[in-house]
């Protein structure tokens, strides 16, 4: 071989290690788009509401809040955000609060409610700490009311509170009503003494007296509760006024009930405005 075509051999030798070299440079700094599948976006979890109902709502004096509780099987424990709106008596809309939920139930507050009277609570969807959101396909409402007295009583050996009371009384030998609800379950228990001259005292309740047979009785009161499904009476106590103002009442009432008044209203107390 001569010289001339050793050196032109030896020119492509050098010519194809030099591009077999660039080539594994380029590829060990390469810069561009490599698709990589372990960058998928991750999903949210939205709250599980399959379960969920309003328990209570308790009863509210004008310019303070009321107290949500609620119930779930199906909602995890944590903190959460409730989205609801306020109608009736107080109209707000679009409000939002935290609710830290735990052991298949939690509460929340309402904002500061200025007006007295029914106000029903319709919570619209529910928001998790990781950003889900879940919607009611049928919203969540529960009415409740503002507090403005207490009766406590015992009606079929169940104690009985209702915190929306008051009582009525037109004057002097008219009849005085006492009367309470209780919004869940819907119960009511009205107590009244007839013929009321506005002293405090106790005066004895004998309804059940008032018969054929006892012609010289007198009406002197009687006591009376409803539930769905229910409306008795009670007779045979004492009603007792402890307080009366021109504004406000309090007191005490306990009954003995046998034979037709059964086991219904046996006491209760009383502490409300007098209208």
């Amino acid at each position: 071989m001569t010289t001339f075509a050793k050196t032109t051999l030896m020119k492509k030798f050098f010519a194809i290690l030099f591009m077999a070299s660039l080539l594994a440079v380029t590829s060990a700094t390469q810069t561009g788009c490599i698709k990589n599948n372990s960058n998928s976006i991750p999903s949210i979890s939205v709250p599980d509401i399959s379960s969920f109902s309003i328990q209570y709502v308790s009863s509210f004096v004008a310019g303070t809040a009321s107290t949500v509780s609620v119930l779930s099987s199906t909602l995890a424990s944590g903190t959460y955000s409730i989205h609801f709106n306020l109608s009736g008596a107080n109209n707000l809309m679009n409000q939002v609060a935290t609710m830290v939920f735990s052991a298949g139930q939690g509460t929340f507050s309402t904002p500061v409610l200025t007006t007295a009277g029914n106000t029903s609570i319709t919570i619209t969807s529910i928001s998790n700490s990781s950003g889900g959101t879940e919607t009611f396909s049928i919203p969540v409402t529960k009415q409740f009311s503002d507090s403005t007295g207490l009766i406590t009583c015992k009606i079929n050996g169940v104690n009985y509170r209702a915190t929306h009371a008051d009582a009525s009384w037109l004057g002097a030998g008219s009849i005085l009503s006492i009367h309470a609800t209780m919004w869940d379950p819907l119960t009511t228990i009205t107590v009244y003494w007839d013929g009321y001259n506005g002293t405090t005292g106790a005066r004895y309740f004998n309804e059940n007296d008032l018969n054929s047979s006892s012609p010289t009785s007198t009406f002197n009161g009687s006591a009376a509760y409803s539930a769905p499904g229910l409306a008795r009476l009670s007779a045979h106590g004492n009603m007792v006024v402890s307080t009366i103002t021109t504004s406000n009442i309090t007191g005490t009432f306990q009954f003995t009930c046998d034979e037709a008044d059964s086991i219904q209203i046996t006491n209760g107390a009383f502490s409300c405005k007098l209208n």
